[in-house]
């Protein structure tokens, strides 16, 4: 009779070694997905996942008690029956203990941590129903000991994580999509937008015939409408889509009907931010301004998406012609192309701080450097070609690859 009680105990003391095992071991996503499908048992495990306090008090408490129980019926079994040999008692039922009820049951439960976690989850209900007196004075002890309540949570670095070690399952396109989604809060409006001096306006006081040629020529899809040449006020962002489908003749009473209001945010704020203001106010064009007012840039919804989609249709990354090999080492490579794109086309790391190519110079240099010149940053080696009314137009960037001795 001692024996068969030994025997259940250490049968206990595998069953709740295994499955906490199996529980901790569960995929808390690939739960939550089988508990929103219905599954009643998913359900069951998800309320243990999320307090998992209630989970440890009722496993922790069976193992304890089989454990200190087995060896209390084991000792007193062999003292009766061989005498005093109560250390070959504990030498023999450890031994026991660490290969059958922890090593093999806890192995087994890594496996098949989803099968053993759904067939069990009842009986561990169950016994947290039997023992509701005693769980709740272990719970009161514990949030007693201790007082401070954390909160389950995962990075964006961690999820990031996961993307990439599903790097074997996903296309590179669907990667780079999804680390998209991420990067969106790590930028900023500036390094998207299109600055200042490269996005395309229509001064009010043009004549009608300049106004239609500039339309005509546009290669994106909206014209901001200033007042003068020198932005001195933005008076709205027209759509070329409103032109293109018209029936009416353009005129400058149908021009300023189809002017649509354009909000101007501030410098430095979080992309994700921003896309989220574009749905809400449902725009698609913003004017990016500084501490002062004074117009950075514009920022187009599409560079946001763009950002997480990639580059569709006819609109490019690296625009044609401004980056060119010489044939050699190097690149000849446009000053206004935008750093973070240029790493992407050519798989460099140039330092990403400034936006542009020209801006990177600048800031290594402190200044606008008003002749050819070349800087090192790192492995890159960066010479200034030609600039143009204190503005960079043409550098020449070398990669330096170390020969391995």
């Amino acid at each position: 009779m001692i024996f068969f009680g030994i025997a259940l105990l250490l049968g206990l003391s595998a069953f709740f070694s295994g499955t906490e095992t199996a529980v901790m071991a569960l995929d808390r996503y690939h739960i939550k997905a089988l508990a929103n499908e219905g599954h009643e048992n998913a359900k069951r495990l998800l309320q243990y996942l999320e307090k998992p306090e209630r989970f440890f008090s009722v496993v922790l408490l069976g193992n304890t008690f089989a454990n200190i129980a087995a060896a209390s019926l084991f000792t007193v079994w062999v003292v009766d029956v061989w005498g005093e040999m109560s250390m070959l008692a504990t030498i023999v039922l450890t031994i026991w203990v660490l290969l059958f009820c922890e090593y093999w049951p806890k192995s087994m439960a890594a496996r098949h941590s989803l099968v053993i976690s759904m067939a069990v989850v009842r009986v561990i209900m169950a016994l947290e129903y039997i023992l509701a007196p005693l769980l709740i004075v272990m719970r009161y002890m514990m949030s007693y000991m201790n007082q401070s309540k954390t909160v389950a949570s995962v990075s964006v670095k961690e999820v990031q994580k996961v993307v990439r070690a599903a790097s074997a399952h996903l296309s590179d396109e669907e990667q780079d999509m999804l680390e998209g989604v991420f990067e969106l809060s790590q930028l900023t409006v500036d390094e998207v937008m299109k600055p200042k001096h490269l996005v395309k306006v229509i001064d009010i006081s043009l004549s009608i015939g300049e106004i239609k040629q500039m339309i005509r020529q546009c290669s994106s899809h909206y014209l901001l409408v200033v007042s003068d040449r020198s932005w001195h006020e933005v008076l709205g962002v027209i759509y070329v889509h409103d032109f293109v489908f018209s029936t009416e003749p353009l005129s400058l009473n149908f021009l300023k009907r189809q002017l649509k209001d354009v909000v101007c945010i501030p410098s430095g704020m979080a992309l994700n931010k921003q896309l989220a203001n574009f749905k809400r106010r449902r725009q698609e064009v913003s004017v990016v301004v500084d501490e002062y007012g004074a117009i950075l840039g514009v920022l187009d919804v599409h560079d946001i998406l763009e950002e997480v989609v990639g580059y569709y249709a006819n609109r490019r990354a690296v625009p044609i012609g401004s980056v060119r090999f010489d044939g050699d080492k190097g690149y000849w490579i446009r000053a206004d192309l935008n750093v973070r794109d240029l790493n992407r086309y050519l798989q460099w790391s140039l330092p990403e701080r400034a936006t542009t190519v020209g801006g990177m110079v600048f800031e290594h240099l402190e200044r606008i450097p008003d002749a050819a010149c070349a800087i090192s940053l790192g492995e890159y080696v960066i010479e200034v070609v030609e600039v143009k009314n204190n503005v960079l137009i043409l550098c020449h960037i070398c990669r330096i690859i170390e020969a391995k001795v």
